[in-house]
């Protein structure tokens, strides 16, 4: 094993192995204080026998615990005791953690048991390990190669990825395995918490891969936890609508507005009664107006009041002064495609 976050100096010593042997009944009750006098080496070595054999003491976990939820609550319990006294408990312990925790995760490989690599990341993602990003990027595209447990692993590993902050040193990543279906949703949020560009240009990425698989719950899903979990309304008509109708290539924006329809999201130019005649109308019409009973995300997003009006139904209007004619074309195309197809008038913000 290397020890990569170490410097070259350190060994495991004797030193060491005293000091993770010789536990006290002093230590037994009170097992954050001696893991706060570890140095972050010893802490690393004690990490590893907890996690990878079990050997846990002075720290006893019960029997039916699981370890690393338990280890969590553990430092809860014993901040919230000092905090009346102390302005940042366990900040020491906190901090070598934050070394020991990347380490393992550098030294984890593709032959060490998969729940180990559980535990590492739930650590990890509690605890805001910035520094193991270059190890959980090597983990994602490299070490699971070949695992039974690949798919589930990955999936994990890029969900702590993307929750340490998505740089541009992770981007690659996240557009590596975009259009891997059981990667797409963790990628695409990934991409757009970054940079809400993202969420226009790999757009049709997303409705390619769900399409490909008439995945359309999955699709609504992600959709829905974007528009309206990410973006508030402003953001949504100002920031991403308009520059995916006003940015985008006739022949792209089809193929978008297509798609999009699949979850009943259509896009539309207002009645000519309407009184903006330069914007569009967004709706997103919920699939109970289809078919009647079927509950659906859009409900978690909707006031009570909407839901008792029997009409789950959202509007954006969205500002298309500048809008080309073939733009305007499609759009028009594209919604009555819509109206044929489901053989009903769309919904009007009337």
């Amino acid at each position: 094993m290397n020890q990569e976050g170490f410097s070259a100096e350190e060994r495991f010593s004797e030193e060491d192995e005293a000091a993770l042997s010789l536990v006290t009944d002093r230590d037994i009750q009170n097992p954050i204080m001696w893991l706060e006098s570890l140095t972050p080496f010893q802490l690393k070595s004690w990490l590893r026998r907890a996690i990878w054999a079990g050997l846990t003491l002075p720290l006893g976990v019960p029997p039916t615990a699981l370890l690393v939820p338990y280890i969590d609550e553990t430092l809860k319990e014993e901040a919230l005791k000092r905090a009346e006294v102390e302005r940042d408990p366990l900040v020491g312990l906190t901090t070598n953690l934050r070394v020991a925790i990347p380490a393992l995760l550098a030294e984890w490989g593709s032959r060490d048991p998969g729940h180990c690599l559980d535990d590492l990341l739930v650590l990890c993602a509690k605890l805001r390990c910035a520094g193991a990003t270059p190890s959980l990027m090597s983990i994602a595209t490299e070490r699971l190669v070949g695992r039974s447990d690949e798919v589930r692993l990955r999936q994990r590993c890029l969900s702590v990825l993307a929750g340490l902050d998505v740089t541009e040193q992770t981007v690659p990543v996240f557009n590596r395995f975009l259009d891997d279906f059981p990667y797409t949703a963790f990628c695409y949020r990934a991409l757009y918490r970054n940079n809400l560009g993202y969420a226009c240009s790999k757009l049709p990425v997303l409705l390619s891969v769900y399409g490909a698989r008439r995945a359309y719950d999955q699709l609504r899903a992600v959709l829905h936890l974007f528009l309206f979990g990410h973006l508030n309304k402003t953001q949504r008509e100002e920031n991403f609508w308009k520059s995916l109708l006003l940015q985008s290539r006739p022949e792209v924006l089809r193929e978008v507005l297509r798609g999009l329809q699949n979850v009943h999201i259509t896009v539309l130019p207002p009645p000519e009664s309407y009184a903006y005649q330069n914007h569009v109308e967004v709706t997103y019409l919920s699939p109970e107006e289809l078919r009647p009973g079927r509950p659906t995300m859009m409900d978690k997003y909707l006031s009570p009041e909407e839901l008792r009006l029997g009409r789950p139904t959202i509007i954006d209007n969205v500002n298309t002064e500048r809008m080309k004619l073939p733009t305007q074309k499609v759009i028009l195309d594209c919604g009555r495609e819509y109206t044929e197809r489901y053989g009903k008038a769309l919904v009007t913000a009337a």
